[in-house]
């Protein structure tokens, strides 16, 4: 195990202690998840580049769209920071690179809601024009360029991962594109295998469509996938141009 794994695998035991002590402290599930919530968008600065932030909030595009609430959102340095951390915010698309959900228990219930909330989110639409540079192999053909990854975290599970995935499978539209349990396989669409990914079934070979990693720790496998799945764009131009410009 390399030392930055062994780093991660510590942090890994001390959010399932955070977890067991919160259960202690609080019965009223709200305040539950609020606080689990908390702790994973402050780990996540801590290990994400330093030209990222992480927020809760809700996103809009250009056309007014809006998302339900997201649990995290991930900024680069084109979004305007006008938000607070941990109070939720309203983003614009065009500044976020990924989003997800947390759990504190993932039940079938539970589940449902992320996918519904992630196919209201594929309806907002980034807006590229006027001195974009997308970096990567055919971005234009890239499923996280016409919209950003969406993970969903959970430091329990009452599914098993063939479970998880076959809920995922049965909705026709791009829902979440990868799920990170502790102590559990990670679950990740590789799409068609040609783009971002690289090895990652358990057997060795390169996959396409809905794949486990061989690596059981789900947070050092969320840092690689958000590495991997985050779309790199540099923008000329203020977001705020497209936003304000019909105000």
């Amino acid at each position: 195990m390399s030392p930055l794994a062994e780093v991660l695998a510590h942090l890994e035991k001390q959010m399932e202690l955070h977890l067991d002590g919160v259960r202690e402290k609080f019965r009223h599930s709200g305040i539950k998840g609020d606080s689990v919530e908390a702790v994973f968008r402050q780990t996540l600065r801590e290990y994400l580049p330093r030209r990222l932030d992480v927020g809760t909030g809700e996103a809009i595009d250009t056309s007014g769209r809006r998302s339900k609430q997201l649990d995290v959102a991930i900024l680069n340095e084109n979004h305007p920071f006008m938000h607070s951390r941990d109070e939720p915010s309203l983003f614009f698309i065009d500044g976020l690179v990924a989003v997800g959900e947390v759990k504190s228990v993932l039940t079938t219930t539970h589940l449902e809601t992320a996918l519904d909330a992630a196919l209201s989110f594929r309806k907002l639409k980034p807006k590229y024009e006027g001195g974009v540079t997308i970096h990567g192999k055919e971005p234009w053909n890239d499923p996280f360029i016409q919209s950003p990854p969406y993970f969903l975290f959970a430091f329990e599970s009452q599914l098993s991962s063939d479970a998880i995935s076959r809920l995922i499978q049965a909705r026709s539209a791009r829902t979440i594109d990868a799920v990170f349990v502790l102590g559990h396989s990670p679950l990740v669409n590789c799409f068609d295998g040609k783009r971002r990914f690289g090895v990652l079934r358990e057997d060795g070979t390169k996959g396409s469509g809905w794949c486990r990693f061989a690596n059981g720790q789900a947070l050092s496998s969320l840092l690689f996938w958000l590495s991997l799945a985050m779309p790199d764009v540099e923008r000329r131009f203020p977001i705020l141009v497209h936003y304000l410009k019909d105000s």
